[in-house]
């Protein structure tokens, strides 16, 4: 939750405030960010696997199921021990902190429950979590739907950043 008035408004929420069924253009930007954001998965695995050099396979077998903020982090230890390696190592702890930033967004969709969106300002999608808030009720949440086209954005971009190193270091194997 980023806006502060929004924030006000879900603290008095009642049912009459939610909207269950979602419109077809909120379903569109949920599965446009979990189908980009599982293709990102596996771009950070690729680009693991030949960082690394291994067959992919063989790297599926290893890394397959390893979440991708894991694969960030073995990707900077990995090229932290290349020589002159500062400028890509701090890179890619940007894109960490920024992967760390929009996997919130994400995760609302797999780890909570939609609830609908918000009948007064239709663009805040209304997600419940399983999770204490601190004055002891369930955490209530949501994310405007600018907010999912933003991490989708991203997400598709580093796809092909990922994507684009992963070639580039499989050009310069296939050359030596």
């Amino acid at each position: 939750m980023t806006d502060c008035s929004m924030e006000q408004r879900l603290s008095s929420l009642t049912e009459d405030d939610i909207v269950e069924e979602l419109l077809q253009h909120h379903r569109d930007a949920l599965l446009d960010l979990v189908l980009v954001w599982g293709a990102l998965d596996g771009a950070l695995g690729i680009l693991l696997a030949d960082v690394v050099g291994l067959p992919l396979v063989t790297a599926a077998e290893i890394i397959g199921g390893m979440p991708s903020w894991k694969k960030f982090d073995e990707l900077i230890k990995v090229i932290k021990t290349y020589p002159d390696s500062e400028t890509a190592v701090k890179t890619l702890k940007k894109y960490k902190r920024t992967y760390e930033k929009y996997s919130g967004i994400r995760n609302q969709i797999a780890h909570s429950k939609c609830i609908g969106y918000y009948k007064h300002d239709p663009q805040y999608i209304l997600f419940a979590k399983f999770e204490k808030t601190k004055n002891g009720q369930l955490t209530l949440d949501c994310t405007s739907l600018e907010g999912f086209e933003i991490a989708t954005r991203w997400g598709r971009e580093m796809h092909v950043f990922a994507m684009q190193i992963s070639s580039l270091l499989n050009e310069n194997n296939i050359k030596r």
